[in-house]
């Protein structure tokens, strides 16, 4: 009896380091994930001091709250937000709401009848967070991710040094971050299938419907980006990525038309990339905190804060995935993630913003790009990892993992709780040029001509891509050839 019950706690001991399939096993997995999950939470609610956000801050006052209280008034009055009472409120150069690529248009906005700004503001982004969790769940299940090797994954994505900062800042367009938990998830599956057909490119195209519906317009661009880079080298499946991309500009065209109107206008400059390499390293393990904020206006753009050993982990972990699959095609993977990281780099990606084109013209902080490269690499890491413990039978070694995780955790959470908002509060100047926007009327025969159209090709692709799902397998297949 004594020696069963020993078995079966070395037994859920060792169900940490490797999945096992025994329904006690099992059960103990599902309720440490509901605790991550719940722990998740109530960080971020610490982070949002539990819904206490000053709307003269930063971009709180600049973007988010003056955005946000359009919404509201457009919701209680059951209408269209389609123009703004101030002539030029928003940018700087017009009133027309819906040419804004950037608005929040989520479906969750309609909770804004009854909710209170800063409530609402919590519960988008707790929303998002348990959205991208799921898609982190669904990634441990596919790659069959022990507790261990998933915890990681869990802290690195959801607390980084960029997600944190932006939405201190209050860039809460941001929000939509945490979808690409699936862009990564699907685009694995590039690799990962032998046989890819119209679901692939209705997932891609949706989950990008979503994120630019959901103030995501950066991310949409940088998924984009990242697919042509990778279509340029992907033989196997180039017409299915090449479907993507464009199924993915033409379901949004009811965002992407009305903004053409104030690209035409938008006088936007260059402002930077990392200038070294060194502040780019600086960035993933040095702290940058909010109190240097009226130091270098800039330090938010800067901060992707992994912490010492998170860098560690995705520097060793990365490198060595990659080199194991240096013969295989997911290796290719490696290039639209060292283009971008590239691109994040001084000022080597302003020939492109120069050019004036659309999307290319609005990324005036190319150090952005660099998260693509660093998700990439954190979601391999956690793979790699997993196939380390696999391996390894040395429970020294195991258990000296785990303290490492419990140190990366803590640093990761001590960054998080300097971010927050209260922090944010106290370091950052009142906004003198916070103006309330309200909703207006009025009447431009262009830009409601360009979201009907838009409209309309959004709704057609829609039905042309259901059309497609509900063929047989034969009819929607496509030759990858």
């Amino acid at each position: 009896m004594k020696n069963d019950i020993v078995h079966k706690f070395f037994t859920l001991i060792n169900s940490l380091f490797q999945t096992k399939d025994l329904p006690t096993t099992k059960l103990l997995e599902k309720i440490l994930l509901i605790i991550l999950y719940i722990f998740g939470i109530l960080l971020w609610l610490r982070f949002l001091d539990y819904g206490q956000i000053r709307e003269d801050r930063i971009d709180w006052a600049d973007i988010t709250f003056p955005r946000l209280q359009v919404l509201q008034q457009a919701m209680q009055q059951g209408e269209i937000p389609l123009y703004v009472a101030q002539e030029k409120g928003l940018k700087g150069e017009t009133n027309f709401f819906l040419s804004v690529p950037d608005q929040i248009l989520s479906p969750d906005i309609l909770l804004l009848r009854f909710l209170e700004l800063d409530q609402f503001i919590v519960i988008h982004i707790l929303i998002f967070y348990s959205i991208g969790y799921w898609g982190l769940l669904l990634f441990r299940n596919k790659y069959s991710l022990s507790i261990i090797a998933f915890i990681p994954l869990f802290l690195l994505f959801n607390f980084n040094g960029h997600i944190v900062s932006h939405l201190s800042v209050g860039h809460l367009t941001w929000s939509s971050y945490f979808l690409l938990s699936f862009f990564f998830l699907y685009v694995f599956e590039l690799f990962a299938e032998k046989s890819l057909d119209w679901k692939w490119v209705v997932k891609i195209a949706v989950l990008q419907f979503f994120i630019f519906l959901s103030g995501g317009y950066h991310f949409f661009f940088w998924i984009m980006l990242f697919l042509t880079i990778l279509l340029l080298f992907h033989k196997t499946n180039r017409k299915i990525i090449l479907l993507s991309i464009i199924f993915s500009f033409l379901i949004s065209m009811f965002r992407i038309l009305p903004a053409a109107l104030l690209s035409r206008h938008l006088k936007l400059e260059f402002m930077f990339g990392f200038p070294t390499v060194e502040r780019l390293l600086q960035g993933l393990y040095k702290a940058y905190y909010p109190t240097e904020l009226v130091l270098d206006l800039a330090y938010w753009e800067y901060n992707f804060y992994l912490g010492i050993l998170g860098m560690l982990f995705v520097t060793y972990f990365g490198f060595v995935y990659f080199k194991q699959q240096r013969k295989n095609e997911i290796f290719k993977l490696i290039i639209p993630a060292a283009v971008m990281l590239v691109l994040s780099l001084g000022n080597i990606y302003k020939p492109f913003f120069d050019t004036g084109l659309p999307f290319f013209s609005g990324e005036r902080v190319s150090s952005r790009f660099i998260i693509m490269t660093l998700l990439l690499l954190i979601f391999v890491s956690a793979i790699q990892l997993q196939t380390y413990l696999n391996a390894v039978s040395n429970n020294y070694i195991k258990w000296g993992i785990v303290m490492g995780i419990f140190l990366m955790a803590n640093d990761l959470i001590m960054h998080l709780s300097q971010w927050g908002i209260e922090k944010i509060i106290i370091a950052s100047p009142v906004a003198e040029n916070y103006v309330p926007l309200s909703l207006g009327v009025g009447y431009n025969q262009s830009y409601q001509n360009l979201l009907i159209i838009g409209a309309v090709i959004s709704i057609a692709t829609s039905v042309f891509l259901c059309v497609k799902l509900k063929l047989n397998t034969k009819s929607r297949s496509i030759d990858t050839a």
